[in-house]
């Protein structure tokens, strides 16, 4: 008998391209129903179409969880000083350089 190796019934890479695969799917057949509606000249179909799907895309906005991506209290809030990064200054010397005051001119 000849001894074959065989591969894992779930593959590690099974479920995202199958999931893929789908996406592309879904997105071809939307793509083929609007060319139809397009070239049988059914504007009033496409309207309402696209006013659903800005509803669904609202919707999934809407009750996504946005909220639970944001960082814990207890972690300090991420270091932020574009303004001294365009100018060329650190932190450390942000604070401690600042412009030489200009001579005034004498008329």
């Amino acid at each position: 008998m000849a001894t074959e190796k065989r591969r894992p019934a779930a593959a590690a890479g099974a479920r995202p391209r199958s999931r893929r695969r789908k996406t592309v799917l879904i997105t071809a057949a939307v793509v083929a129903v609007v060319i139809a509606l397009l070239i049988w000249e059914q504007v009033a179909y496409l309207y309402v179409l696209s006013t659903l799907a800005v509803v669904a895309l609202l919707a999934v906005v809407a009750f996504s969880d946005i909220g639970a991506a944001r960082q814990p209290a207890s972690e300090p809030p991420p270091f932020d000083d574009s303004a001294a990064l365009a100018d060329g200054l650190t932190a450390q010397n942000a604070s401690a350089a600042r412009p030489a005051p200009r001579a005034r001119r004498r008329a």
